[in-house]
């Protein structure tokens, strides 16, 4: 489902980022950077930067995020095949939701602090059940539809980051603070 994710509403011809979900995972979704950025140009973007190959992109577009959000989901599916969920925002925001970063001490080592990003609201009692399923050395923040974790041991095994979906009660998509920084800096570039 394509959703716009936190911030305000976007006036027209503004830079947005775009984060889609599940995009070059194990071998499934396979989806160059190059055929991305041709679908954002086919669809009226301009300034289109992408980052890895994870889908991650800025670009400058006249659709709303809500808009290019449908827009770009059912174009991926046409010309792909590929069904993924895009969540886009006002680069604007991304400022100020690196800001709240709770874990900026620990952001000196980038692939240990994680910003997830919630494509509806969290359940009632999501905080609950990610505490549950947290161990010893993880922690997170959950703040509207952004949640940050701190994972000194990595991701890779952990409890929390496997049943974070099923415990927010809505689909997330995550990014860890390097990449976060280099969207950063995307969105505060011109093409």
């Amino acid at each position: 489902m394509a959703r716009r994710i936190p911030g305000k509403a976007s006036t027209r011809g503004s830079r947005l980022v775009i984060l889609l979900r599940g995009i070059n995972v194990g071998g499934r979704n396979r989806l160059t950077m190059g055929d991305l950025r041709g679908v954002l140009a086919a669809i009226g973007c301009t300034g289109i930067r992408t980052y890895v190959q994870s889908g991650n992109a800025v670009v400058d577009s006249r659709h709303t995020p809500a808009d290019l959000a449908t827009t770009l989901k059912r174009e991926l599916g046409r010309t792909t095949g590929i069904e993924a969920a895009v969540l886009t925002f006002p680069a604007s925001d991304l400022a100020g939701i690196m800001a709240a970063n709770p874990y900026a001490a620990a952001s000196a080592q980038p692939n240990t602090v994680h910003v997830y990003f919630l494509e509806d609201p969290p359940a009632e009692d999501a905080c609950r059940k990610l505490d549950n399923l947290r161990d010893g050395r993880e922690s997170f923040v959950l703040s509207g539809q952004v949640l940050y974790l701190h994972a000194p041991d990595g991701i890779g095994r952990s409890r929390l980051v496997k049943g974070m979906e099923r415990a927010l009660g809505t689909a997330a998509t995550g990014r860890n603070w390097r990449t976060m920084e280099a969207l950063a800096g995307l969105a505060d570039t011109e093409a």
